[in-house]
């Protein structure tokens, strides 16, 4: 049975599995279709590596949010820097930030030059680009 000809219950229990969703009962009948045959076993293992690959790392997800906001707030620790309006606290952290890499160095050489402050919407826009392609292609 290929997997287009794969019985809809079948189909739908493979995806509540991937939800963690079953009851007892369902996992049961899902686990006796896999063991009947060879065949069902290479289709739900088709089936679930497909379904894997489409879901979205969620570790991943709160990494790039992570970033993102850090990169935002960073963003605006350097404003109010440039009108000198930071408090001695926030200028301490964000020293601490630029020293902490070459790439944070350069964001902040950009972001103080006024003319430049736009650049960090299009960095972060990049950004986050760069993160969901490099996932998409793995």
């Amino acid at each position: 049975m290929s997997s287009e000809a794969l019985p809809i219950r079948y189909a739908k229990l493979i995806i509540k599995y991937t939800h963690r969703m079953l009851s007892e009962k369902e996992a049961d009948e899902l686990d006796e279709w896999i063991c009947a045959s060879d065949e069902n076993l290479e289709i739900y293992e088709e089936l679930l590596s497909e379904v894997i690959e489409g879901m979205i790392d969620a570790e991943e997800l709160l990494d790039n949010t992570t970033e993102i906001l850090e990169m935002w707030m960073m963003a605006a620790l350097i404003e109010k820097e440039r009108q000198n309006i930071i408090s001695p606290d926030e200028k301490q952290f964000l020293k601490e930030w630029v020293e902490a890499n070459e790439e944070n160095e350069k964001v902040y050489q950009i972001l103080l030059n006024p003319a430049k402050h736009q650049k960090i919407v299009v960095f972060v826009d990049r950004l986050i680009k760069d993160k969901f392609r490099r996932r998409d292609l793995n």
